[in-house]
């Protein structure tokens, strides 16, 4: 799997440069209605600020969220042509990614709390034909932060274990992502779900929020929906997306393109884990996230409707400013 944007974009980062770039992956256990999220970011590669360092994050069974500091960005190594890198800690905390692998272990001595995994991702959809989530643009540092769906939906085999419980991977849903840049959202929401029971090839990712734009912010929001060899992309260029998003417990979106519509709910009664988020002051636990939300979505071409509904959806909101709902129109570019 090498799709746009797999590289790291940190080489050549001057000292005293912020910068941050953050991988997210996703494994859902249907069988057990559990969900996994694992967490792996470096601020300031460069070394040398008060920020440098990576770290390590996991949200896990009943929505409970494990970190550990990576705090030597020498131990840091990363391949800025190919999805390879990896971080080594002390007291045994590592992790690392080659390709399609994925091995690496989280162990908090003050908690007694130990995490470890190694599976492997076959890819079923990067995103669209293999195409940069952003568009063209996004190879240049014009829109920041900087984000790639790497993976719309996979299935992962091998094992994870959280504390004493063993979970065998066999066609597990996997889900992959990133973000970058020099600058760092202020405020956003996220959902994601490639687990409906009646729909296995059905992935769905919505995410919105302010993003810097040559030295201006804008609210933006995007929906993706792959559905076999079906993709629908509504985005800033091509689409009116609306959203509106309570503090936290509901998510509702309707976007709009020439020739499809779209309308999703995001709800959860869970209080949901607390998440370090990157920042242009470090990482600060400005996150709030579950792994067994319910989703139910709806779209159609205007001649056929469709509907899907799970309860093991991500649902997300993130940054500052969440102290009232949040409604607005996405810009368009």
């Amino acid at each position: 799997m090498n799709p746009p944007h797999s590289g790291f974009h940190g080489t050549g980062i001057r000292g005293g440069q912020r910068f941050f770039e953050g991988w997210f992956y996703r494994i859902s256990l249907p069988a057990c209605c559990q969900s996994f999220a694992l967490m792996h970011s470096i601020d300031d590669p460069q070394g040398g600020t008060a920020y440098a360092g990576g770290m390590i994050q996991v949200l896990g069974m009943g929505d409970r969220p494990a970190w550990r500091t990576l705090p030597n960005v020498h131990t840091f190594y990363a391949d800025p042509n190919s999805l390879d890198y990896g971080h080594t800690g002390s007291r045994g905390t590592f992790y690392h990614v080659q390709g399609d692998r994925h091995w690496g272990c989280l162990h908090d001595p003050v908690q007694s709390f130990h995490c470890q995994w190694d599976f492997r991702v076959t890819p079923i959809h990067t995103w669209g034909q293999n195409q940069a989530t952003m568009g063209l643009l996004s190879y240049l540092p014009i829109f920041e932060p900087g984000w790639q769906i790497l993976m719309a939906h996979g299935w992962a085999n091998g094992w994870l274990r959280w504390q004493e419980q063993h979970f065998d991977l066999i066609h597990a849903p996997a889900y992959a992502e990133k973000n970058w840049g020099r600058s760092f959202p202020e405020r956003w929401f996220w959902i994601q779900c490639n687990a409906f029971p009646d729909r296995p090839n059905l992935s769905i990712t919505a995410a919105g929020g302010v993003r810097s734009h040559l030295g201006r912010t804008s609210l933006v929001a995007m929906v993706s929906l792959h559905n076999g060899s079906e993709v629908l992309s509504f985005a800033p260029s091509n689409s009116q997306i609306y959203c509106h998003v309570q503090p936290w417990g509901t998510w509702h979106l309707a976007a709009f393109s020439p020739t499809h519509s779209l309308e999703l709910w995001g709800e959860t009664s869970n209080p949901g884990g607390r998440l370090l988020v990157p920042t242009a002051e470090g990482l600060r636990f400005l996150g709030r996230e579950t792994g067994t939300g319910t989703l139910r979505i709806t779209w159609d071409d205007g001649k056929t409707y469709y509907s899907a509904a799970s309860s093991l959806a991500a649902l997300e909101v993130g940054g500052r400013g969440w102290e009232e709902p949040w409604q607005f129109t996405s810009a368009r570019f």
